[in-house]
């Protein structure tokens, strides 16, 4: 297999935690932050980077992103609700999530349906892995032979992102629009 291959497969084989893997009582927060930096530490790009801070919760909160809790322990759902955040956050800014998150959570059952949103992208994710892969390499998207060659694939890369997150983007506008405050007359 060719370096650029092995990219490839590495980018669409990341790392997740699956509602399974979370321990069935409450966590304190240094145990929700281990618990991801474990489970999410072969996608860091570099060892110091950080996954999970007691910030990044303290603003998820703050945000409305991450529900309230009691006392000090993170239920199994609040971690779900981090884990989403994690996966959606290099593609939507926290107001498109917080809106994602409260369309859902407004229709009845939503805050108990993200577990299963959640198990059900992944699965997704998973089966999509090897047809977008397999299609990159048909469409010449290979090994990188020179710099020029590099520079174009890095293009590419940017160029699918791009369409992604414009797919993302348009089905938070079309599906999970933000709800409308009534107007004062």
């Amino acid at each position: 297999m060719n370096r650029l291959n092995e990219l490839v497969e590495k980018a669409f084989s990341r790392q997740a935690l699956h509602t399974a893997d979370l321990p069935g009582l409450d966590l304190y927060m240094d145990q929700v932050i281990t618990l991801v930096e474990n489970g999410y530490a072969a996608n860091k790009r570099t060892a110091e980077e950080k996954l999970l801070t007691k910030t990044m919760v303290q603003n998820y909160s703050k945000a409305g992103l991450v529900r309230p809790i009691k006392g000090k322990k993170y239920t199994p759902g609040h971690i779900v609700q981090m884990l989403a955040i994690y996966s959606l956050k290099r593609t939507l800014t926290i107001g498109e999530i917080k809106q994602a998150l409260d369309a859902l959570y407004a229709q009845e059952g939503g805050e108990q349906a993200l577990p299963d949103c959640y198990e059900r992208a992944l699965s997704q994710k998973d089966a999509l892995a090897g047809a977008i892969a397999g299609l990159l390499e048909q469409n010449g998207f290979s090994e990188c032979g020179s710099r020029s060659d590099a520079f174009t694939s890095l293009l590419t890369a940017a160029a699918l992102s791009e369409a992604f997150a414009c797919l993302a983007e348009g089905i938070l506008d079309r599906y999970l629009p933000a709800e409308q405050k009534a107007r004062r007359s």
